[in-house]
């Protein structure tokens, strides 16, 4: 693999200072690697277009496995290290409204609770999945939110909700 030829979308730093990195690699398919601060490959799926295609927020969990959101296919994801979804929220290429659909979301976030925290842009909202699969809501106190980019939980409980 020649990363030189790749053209990276995405780098979040993992807990364990190792970068997950999503690209478009030269057969138009986005890749996903675990790599450490050297450059060393420690993980490569390669794109698997029947279970995501744009990949524009992960996170590498606890248990060894990637949190995933998935903007074109409009779904979030959890993966194991062998590629197979473990979780799943929204219908895969069907945007809507309604709390279980997803509408092109940006960020994904799985909190201390393990409750999923999912900023779902077109749709102008943060949502929050308990791991009962309980689906609530988290509004900003002042306004609507417009196209919600990244959402997080901080330390005293509070929301840093970045909106477009």
């Amino acid at each position: 693999m020649e990363l030189q030829q790749a053209f990276t979308k995405i780098c979040f730093c993992t807990q364990r200072q190792t970068f997950l990195v999503s690209f478009l690699d030269n057969v138009g398919m986005f890749d996903v690697i675990e790599i450490d601060q050297n450059g060393n490959l420690l993980w490569f799926l390669p794109g698997q277009p029947e279970q995501y295609g744009y990949p524009v927020g992960m996170q590498l969990l606890e248990n060894n496995n990637i949190l995933l959101i998935d903007a074109a296919y409009h779904n979030a994801l959890e993966i194991n290290r062998n590629g197979t979804i473990v979780w799943q929220w929204g219908e895969w290429r069907q945007p809507a409204v309604d709390n279980r659909h997803l509408s092109s979301p940006r960020s994904i976030r799985q909190l201390d609770d393990g409750a999923r925290l999912i900023s779902d842009s077109c749709n102008h909202r943060i949502l929050t999945i308990s791991s009962d699969q309980d689906i609530s809501q988290v509004a900003p106190a002042t306004h609507d939110l417009c196209d919600p980019m990244y959402a997080d939980q901080l330390g005293n409980g509070n929301y840093l909700i970045c909106d477009t």
